[in-house]
């Protein structure tokens, strides 16, 4: 089998057989290319050991990325190719790394500690497509199957159990059964992974062109009752509500699936109902009401997400999404709409408009239009103050009339809601004349 491969993998290639090492490409950059899609990384297995490989580069920029593991990476051109040594792992240790590794001689013992059969191919243009474990076949039939005894393969690096589960939901595959059976018999080992590691598989599945078939398959998995089991509530739960028909992890994926890939969407999309159970009121009708789930989501989801570690930046962005998500749309007016873009700026806005679209999609109301999206693009077409920085006055303006303390604050709140609800008082005289009142007055 000849295949085209991607010129800078062949020029690292053709550069170690020059040096008289054997090459191939592997890993996830040979399966995206069989996939016919682009390779984001470039990864090459080799005879050579790293001291032979830096100096078969000499002319080029090489970086000691993982020495210890065999594994230097040389920028060609604009881009970072990781090169290993042919390598084989000792026993790991608490499911997450090898106590030590051996290198080998050839690639075959390389490719068996791997973690799935579309992942354990090496190719170069000399001897063509190498696949010991079938992983052509499973390619071809959507197929994520463990290299060997999958039980072995995930007491080995308990990681690799999400990444199946990212796999079946970036390619939209299927595990298969004996896979899928023993992640279910080691869930627990979940746990003895680092945070960071695990937060970058989920980011990965909650931003994959199918995120809701990701978190079905961690419940299915039992990997959600190590990774959030705060969501482990949302299963099956009816809202009893005439809004919504489905249950509540069903209403959840179906909000997943109609955002956009944006990874703070997304999580916003995750928990913007987690808090509903916990603030369920049945009437006399046996009709279901959530009041305050919106405040109390807000902060189970900012405790879910310190937990796993994800960024000040997204964890505020994805917790203001939850906190205001339950939008009026036919009903909110100019206020209300500055008001929500003093909170989330004339960008973030639209993370919130798009969630408010996705979840009026999985109820049972019937709107077409989007009319959130069309009554913010109006405000901003006006181009009306907002936000404090819209206004004609500032605190420094404040101090110099004799405001102190936190009353700046308080004071400059005030004249922001007087300002969104009337325009032609943002002159800074007439500022600074409703501040002189409203510096002795008693601000509740």
């Amino acid at each position: 089998m000849k295949l085209k491969i991607n010129e800078t993998a062949k020029k690292a290639i053709e550069i170690l057989n020059e040096n008289g090492h054997e090459a191939y490409l592997v890993g996830g950059s040979l399966r995206d290319m069989l996939l016919l899609s682009s390779a984001k990384d470039i990864d090459i297995a080799t005879s050579a050991l790293t001291d032979d490989i830096k100096k078969a580069f000499l002319e080029y920029t090489t970086i000691d990325t993982g020495i210890e593991f065999g594994t230097v990476t040389v920028i060609i051109g604009r881009y970072p190719v990781e090169i290993t040594t042919f390598r084989s792992e000792q026993e790991y240790v608490n499911s997450r790394k090898p106590s030590s590794v051996i290198f080998e001689k050839n690639i075959s013992e390389d490719l068996k500690r791997r973690d799935f059969t579309i992942n354990a191919m090496a190719y170069n243009d000399e001897e063509g497509l190498i696949d010991l474990f079938e992983g052509i076949e499973d390619l071809e039939n959507h197929i994520i199957k463990a290299v060997g005894d999958p039980v072995k393969r995930f007491e080995e690096d308990a990681l690799r159990m999400l990444r199946a589960v990212r796999f079946a939901s970036t390619l939209d595959f299927e595990i298969e059964k004996e896979t899928f059976d023993a992640i279910i018999k080691n869930s627990n080992n979940i746990s003895n992974i680092s945070i960071p590691r695990i937060n970058a598989e989920l980011s990965k599945i909650l931003i994959s062109n199918n995120p809701s078939k990701g978190i079905r398959l961690l419940f299915d998995t039992k990997l959600i009752e190590h990774i959030m089991p705060e969501l482990l509530i949302l299963k099956d739960f009816n809202q009893k509500n005439p809004y919504h028909s489905m249950d509540l992890l069903q209403h959840t994926l179906c909000v997943l699936e109609n955002t956009n890939p944006d990874l703070i969407i997304r999580l916003g999309a995750l928990f913007h109902d987690i808090a509903k159970p916990d603030t369920m009121f049945v009437d006399e009708e046996d009709i279901g009401h959530f009041y305050g789930h919106d405040k109390d989501g807000e902060a189970l989801a900012i405790k879910i997400m310190k937990r796993l570690q994800f960024s000040n930046y997204i964890t505020e962005g994805a917790s203001k999404l939850v906190r205001h998500h339950m939008i009026d749309a036919s009903h909110i007016g100019k206020k209300g709409i500055k008001k929500l873009l003093g909170i989330f700026g004339t960008e973030d806005i639209f993370r919130l408009c798009d969630l408010h679209s996705a979840d009026t999609k999985c109820t049972n109301i019937n709107q077409s239009e989007n009319f959130f999206e069309q009554k913010i693009k109006e405000v901003l077409d006006k181009k009306e103050p907002f936000s404090r920085k819209d206004m004609e006055i500032d605190g420094n303006d404040l101090i110099s009339i004799g405001t102190k303390g936190k009353r700046i604050g308080e004071i400059l709140d005030i004249l922001l809601d007087c300002v969104i609800e009337d325009e032609e008082l943002n002159k800074k005289e007439k500022l600074l004349r409703l501040s002189e009142l409203l510096i002795d007055y008693d601000i509740k």
